[in-house]
């Protein structure tokens, strides 16, 4: 329930998410780098809890063979995105938008996710489910925690940038059907203790740029079929791949 009357913004936001598959705010940036080239972000604000009560009203149809495709493009997306232990028959997309807050699907059912061209604090996504895939490209995201989540696609990051102070990938004891990141920057630690990869695991032409502690932790990581790491320069703190399992080649340069 809003507390506030919903801006005329949100009101055609709340109208066209529940109505359609898409709602676009406006114009919007043409590639990640030019988040701070546009000057209307306060125009573009879109509380988080109408984005909830849309998505909730089209992914709680009766009829269970039902699905959602659910598109946000362009929006100011503030507070905490909170989908937390829900259960959503719906494909989620937020398509160049900024989230001034943490994304929140911890514990939750969900189709599919893609944050493509979108900055935000963090995916908490810990112990969640998702059937299709999980992309990250062209995106600019603090912490992304994928602790015990089963991701039966792909996990994908192409150029985007990762990290916080402590760590930019949180994936212990995940699961998913692959692990493919391209041209992405990881600015501190990428861990995946016990993670398990049933296809590739690729970082392709990607930096690990961690300053302290470790670059990159895989201890016990469990992958079946190849181990891909081909980075664009010599990471200066460690990469651990101790008690790592690969059914595939491994290969590093």
């Amino acid at each position: 329930m809003m507390e506030e009357a919903l801006t005329p913004l949100e009101m055609r936001c709340l109208q066209g998410l529940t109505t359609t598959d898409e709602f676009d705010c406006g114009d919007r940036p043409t590639v990640a780098d030019s988040w701070d080239r546009v000057t209307d972000w306060p125009e573009r604000q879109v509380r988080a809890q109408v984005l909830v009560q849309a998505l909730l009203a089209r992914s709680h149809s009766p009829d269970p063979a039902v699905t959602a495709r659910f598109t946000l493009i362009g929006a100011c997306v503030i507070n905490p995105l909170e989908l937390g232990m829900m259960e959503l028959r719906a494909f989620v997309t937020l398509s160049t938008c900024k989230c001034e807050d943490w994304i929140d699907l911890s514990g939750s059912g969900i189709l599919g996710l893609s944050l493509d061209g979108t900055r935000a604090v963090g995916l908490r996504a810990a112990g969640s489910t998702v059937q299709g895939s999980l992309n990250i490209s062209r995106s600019q995201v603090g912490l992304l925690d994928l602790r015990d989540a089963h991701v039966r696609g792909v996990v994908s990051a192409s150029h985007s940038v990762l990290g916080t102070k402590d760590q930019a990938v949180r994936a212990d004891r995940m699961s998913a059907g692959a692990l493919v990141c391209t041209s992405a920057t990881f600015d501190s630690e990428v861990r995946l203790v016990g993670a398990e990869v049933s296809g590739p695991l690729a970082f392709d032409e990607c930096r690990l740029s961690a300053a302290t502690g470790a670059a990159m932790t895989a201890e016990d990581c469990r992958v079946g079929g190849g181990f891909f790491l081909r980075l664009t320069a010599t990471p200066r703190c460690e990469v651990n791949l101790a008690y790592a399992k690969v059914a595939g080649p491994l290969r590093a340069r």
